[in-house]
């Protein structure tokens, strides 16, 4: 009966069109498949479980009768497309709501339901949307569940119901805030770790080059180091840096950042990045001047820093030549 409530009321809310594509009822919950081509949004959702329960606390009296098919199909009883029917069927009629050919089980008034509700909707496949509700019991113990949630809520935030939405906004701004804090804390941090790392660069002929190993700094941080460095050693510099973030995480994180008179000459950042971090079964791109790249293999990173290093060397020093 649910189910029928249900199949009525997205009518008039979605569309006429809405037409069931499978269902399942069980001992507690429903299911509802229906043609739709677009997602049902919260308020039509909130209008069908309205208007459910208004049919429901308005206390229809079903009414079951066998007849001929075609003269229920004139009648306007709804049948499920693709189902075969006898030529005799049995129709299912909540008057001035529902009419469809059903052989299930029903409750004689649709107050017997108590309540309905609707717990998901989502979409399934191209043009076919799922509904599941429960109605009785189930939904009332739904609700029993969810008040329960509400009141451990209330306790752990130290707030009323009422004031829980209010709650949880302050938290996300106060969070937010905090995060930021945090994020310029690990820029400080990060600084006075790569600070002093533009003393142990090497100068090849003409060229300054740094290869290092800089752990416990995100992607964010260690972009942020290289091109410092950069901007620190000048135009005819590059700077690799390659190292752990988290080493909860176990991943890599390199970085080249390449001065303009390095980009002059055909260096190219990305290529350089994609030559080490394979090295440690990964890969990465940028541009010519900057690229970025992750790795999986933690213990392979002195080997690819060490391969960047002599292979800078031979690159620069075939430069300085020139």
């Amino acid at each position: 009966t649910a189910t029928h409530l249900l199949q009525s009321a997205l009518k008039i809310v979605v569309n006429e069109s809405v037409g069931q594509k499978g269902s399942l009822v069980a001992f507690n919950k429903l299911r509802f498949d229906f043609n739709s081509s677009q997602p049902i949004s919260k308020d039509q959702i909130s209008k069908v479980e309205t208007l459910v329960n208004s049919w429901i606390m308005e206390n229809y009296s079903l009414a079951t009768k066998n007849m001929a098919k075609s003269e229920a199909l004139e009648k306007g009883a709804v049948a499920m497309f693709g189902e075969k029917y006898d030529d005799e069927v049995r129709v299912v009629d909540v008057p001035g709501v529902s009419m469809e050919l059903c052989g299930g089980t029903h409750v004689k008034s649709t107050s017997e339901l108590g309540c309905f509700k609707i717990i998901s909707e989502e979409g399934i496949s191209a043009g076919v949307r799922r509904i599941e509700a429960l109605a009785g019991q189930s939904a009332l113990d739904y609700f029993s569940d969810r008040n329960s949630l509400v009141n451990q809520l209330s306790d752990l935030l130290k707030a009323n119901p009422n004031q829980l939405f209010d709650r949880v906004k302050f938290l996300q701004s106060e969070l937010i805030n905090k995060n930021k804090d945090i994020q310029k804390m690990k820029a400080e941090i990060a600084y006075f770790k790569y600070s002093s790392l533009s003393s142990s660069a090497e100068k090849v002929g003409s060229f300054l080059m740094l290869v290092s190993q800089v752990d416990g700094l995100d992607g964010n941080s260690l972009q942020s180091a290289a091109l410092d460095l950069t901007s620190q050693l000048g135009d005819k510099s590059i700077v690799i840096l390659g190292g752990i973030p988290i080493p909860e995480n176990k991943k890599l994180l390199f970085v080249v950042s390449l001065g303009k008179a390095i980009v002059k000459i055909g260096f190219h950042a990305g290529k350089l990045i994609n030559d080490i971090a394979k090295i440690c079964s990964g890969g990465g791109g940028g541009k010519p001047n900057f690229a970025q790249a992750g790795a999986r293999e933690i213990d392979k990173l002195n080997d690819a820093l060490k391969y960047a290093k002599n292979d800078l060397i031979k690159k620069l020093e075939n430069h300085s030549d020139k």
